[in-house]
């Protein structure tokens, strides 16, 4: 499977998921579930603070937590 191939397999995987999320937190989730980016480097593309990423993140564990149990 091309690398193109595979990064859309992985978005549909996760498509069930995002629409529970923001606009931010589905940023967090691709940048990190499917291209492996630590919160600096997803802080440095976005133009926004380290601390702000991880505020997505809270916030998408959190929402997809509820989804979960």
């Amino acid at each position: 499977m091309a690398m193109s191939e595979s990064w859309m397999s992985d978005v549909d995987t996760l498509a069930p998921y995002l629409h529970m999320l923001s606009d931010r937190e589905q940023r967090w989730v691709i940048e990190h579930a499917v291209h492996d980016q630590p919160p600096h480097m997803i802080a440095a593309k976005y133009n926004v603070s380290v601390e702000t990423v991880k505020g997505w993140r809270k916030g998408a564990l959190a929402k997809l937590k509820k989804y979960v149990k």
